[in-house]
């Protein structure tokens, strides 16, 4: 619950553009001097998702230097931070500063809470545990969609800063994790750590098998005074050993899929991309229930993600959406000619993205942060999530930097074909090369990669 109101100012943030960016666009409600041309528009939208990488990689590095604790603070601060360059923002580059720097604390924030659960979390409660993340990520997206349209830009603004002090207070009511400790050789703090969390039934167990790993490895974080051998080191064993090079492949590819199906365009500009379907729905209607549509798919995941497991939700999930991203763009080439059929079906738009996103939440948008969480070895956790997540935000700012200018050559319709073509890729990979993960242990995910 500590680490909830991180999940919703991550989700919070990524989907602030889609009702502020039309405030931005328009003259009458901007709190810049000047409106936003489209080009600075899909950039705004966009520099975010860059900047959540280094971020991500910051927090990674620091994550093992001074522990997961102190470092979810620190870019706790961060983000709260950008919110308050952003309400006294008055041209656009003291804005896009604003949203580079909410980028650095959300990476921070976003691979950091997926690190500290899985180390935490017993096998039988982890699934259930990391899917929890993305409904909070969801919740914060519905949040500012839902207040977005109908309050001034300054109180969009608002409303994130009085998140992120309530969450920089949460946290300090947090415990370091029990594989950090092993890491740092303190046995006796990580027993501790696991009495408090519960886990008093399997101590001897999880505590035998995090040091097993960590010797195994031959890494010890104490013995390492300098932090470019730190940094080598955790990168090295990613690279040497086949179980980590295994989980990389499939982690990143999978995120990249996750950010590459369309869900970062429709999340960053989804008020406007109702806007040019001339959706029969209010545009700003539209976008709210897109955002209740999020949290109604992605409170689905946690219940099918543990019956069904991980591999079959994701088959369906990218099959599901390469169908709902195609017919978007049938409907957009439509437009396109103005063929006379769109005057009955002006309905389409709506009715395909809450197809979409009941189908991607129940799957592709969950899935891949889970085995983010369960497939490194213990030292490289922090480095392995991070680099996988990295990858994907690379692949969210593409998608995102893309939106303004394709629409300008090419056509809306062939930006949602393209996405259809990647959800088929996503689902072709994960039947040739996705695990599952369902009921194993840490260590047993661990030998099962190295064998595959």
């Amino acid at each position: 619950m500590c680490l909830s109101l991180g999940n919703v100012i991550v989700g919070y943030s990524v989907c602030w553009s889609a009702p502020v960016i039309p405030k931005l666009l328009d003259a009458a409600q901007t709190p810049l001097t000047e409106v936003l041309t489209v080009e600075q528009a899909s950039w705004l939208a966009a520099i975010f998702h860059l900047f959540v990488i280094i971020g991500s990689q910051t927090g990674a590095f620091l994550s093992n230097l001074v522990g997961r604790k102190p470092t979810l603070i620190l870019f706790g601060a961060i983000c709260l931070s950008s919110h308050i360059i952003r309400v006294l923002a008055r041209d656009f580059n003291i804005l896009l500063a604003g949203r580079i720097v909410n980028g650095l604390g959300v990476g921070g924030i976003a691979s950091g809470n997926l690190v500290y659960i899985g180390e935490i979390a017993s096998s039988d409660l982890r699934g259930i545990m990391l899917t929890v993340t993305g409904v909070l990520h969801t919740i914060g997206g519905l949040l500012v969609f839902s207040l977005g349209p109908y309050v001034s830009y300054a109180v969009v603004e608002y409303t994130a800063i009085a998140l992120g002090v309530t969450h920089i207070g949460a946290l300090f009511l947090i415990v370091e994790t029990p594989v950090y400790h092993v890491i740092k050789g303190n046995e006796e703090a990580a027993r501790s750590t696991l009495h408090f969390l519960g886990r008093s039934k399997d101590v001897d167990k999880e505590l035998k098998t995090m040091i097993e790993n960590v010797n195994r490895i031959n890494v010890k974080y104490t013995q390492v005074n300098s932090k470019n051998m730190l940094s080598n080191c955790m990168l090295l064993d990613i690279l040497r050993r086949r179980r980590n090079r295994r989980a990389m492949l499939i982690t990143a590819t999978l995120l990249t899929i996750q950010e590459g199906s369309g869900i970062a365009c429709i999340l960053s500009f989804a008020t406007t991309i109702f806007r040019q379907a001339a959706s029969s729905v209010d545009a700003d209607v539209a976008t709210i229930i897109l955002g209740v549509t999020q949290v109604f798919g992605i409170l689905l995941a946690p219940i099918l993600v543990e019956r069904y497991g991980r591999k079959s939700l994701l088959i369906f999930s990218t099959a599901a959406c390469a169908l709902w991203t195609a017919l978007l763009g049938a409907h957009f080439y439509l437009e396109l000619i103005q063929h006379p059929i769109l005057y009955s079906i002006r309905w389409v738009p709506l009715a395909t993205l809450i197809s979409f996103l009941i189908c991607y939440n129940a799957g592709l948008g969950i899935i891949p942060n889970v085995l983010v969480g369960e497939m490194f070895s213990p030292n490289v956790r922090s480095t392995g999530s991070s680099i996988a997540m990295s990858i994907s935000w690379v692949a969210a700012f593409l998608s995102s930097l893309s939106f303004g200018y394709i629409i300008m050559l090419i056509g809306t319709y062939i930006l949602f074909i393209i996405f259809a073509c990647l959800n088929i890729i996503g689902c072709i990979f994960t039947i040739k090369f996705v695990p599952e993960t369902k009921g194993k242990s840490l260590s047993e995910i661990e030998e099962m990669l190295a064998k595959r």
